[in-house]
């Protein structure tokens, strides 16, 4: 549902903007970028917080190694441009991600549902110029927020996961929308554990079994 998938996006995209400011004991900015933002990064608690969690591949200008040139690092069909450019990377290469994950929690769909790497890599490049209702059945509502955060050029974006969550919400107000509280998230997990018939534990474990799949594939 539309109110809880909100709440969702504002939840991560808080915990984006935490990662972003991140600074050492001395008050140096980190300069974290996560570089993996993904739906299998993203944990719905049963407590209805949702969380961003993963950043073994995040990248700190602190770090002492870096990536090895010309390997990339994430979920192809998350990554932004200049990130399959193997450009230098910054907050903005996560915004560009964190909108690909709200295009298809607002549409139920893959944004690049392209089976070949290659051609989901020239749609990457090419740019997304498929707005959310563009899909049938979703709202208008949240097309320029969610376009904004996938513009091609990563200048046009919102410069932090802060001033993206608040136009999230500000669109929400706008459209007379109400965001979930935790609590109507935590309601909604219980239900889905119920009508699944599954134990919560389960799908965690499974969840880190994919993510470490994940892992061993990337390139």
């Amino acid at each position: 549902p539309l109110p809880i998938a909100l709440k969702i996006a504002t939840d991560f995209l808080a915990g984006l903007h935490a990662a972003h400011t991140l600074k050492d004991s001395r008050g140096k900015l980190l300069s974290v970028v996560h570089r993996d933002v993904s739906p299998m990064n993203i944990l719905v608690g049963s407590d209805g917080v949702s969380r961003l969690t993963d950043f073994g591949i995040a990248r700190a200008s602190t770090r002492l190694t870096q990536t090895r040139e010309g390997q990339l690092k994430g979920k192809l069909a998350y990554m932004p441009p200049e990130q399959l450019s193997n450009a230098e990377l910054d907050a903005r290469a996560d915004i560009y991600s964190a909108g690909v994950v709200l295009w298809e929690m607002l549409t139920a769909t893959r944004l690049f549902p392209k089976a070949n790497e290659g051609a989901m890599v020239r749609a990457v490049l090419a740019g997304i110029n498929t707005p959310p209702s563009s899909v049938p059945g979703t709202s208008a509502h949240f097309d320029e927020v969610c376009m904004t955060a996938v513009a091609a050029d990563r200048k046009a974006r919102y410069a932090t996961a802060q001033e993206f969550g608040d136009a999230l919400t500000q669109a929400a107000r706008q459209n007379a929308i109400e965001i979930a509280t935790a609590s109507e998230v935590a309601v909604f997990v219980s239900d889905l554990d119920i009508r699944s018939g599954i134990d919560p534990r389960a799908l965690l474990t499974l969840a880190t079994n994919v993510e470490s799949r994940d892992t061993d594939d990337k390139a």
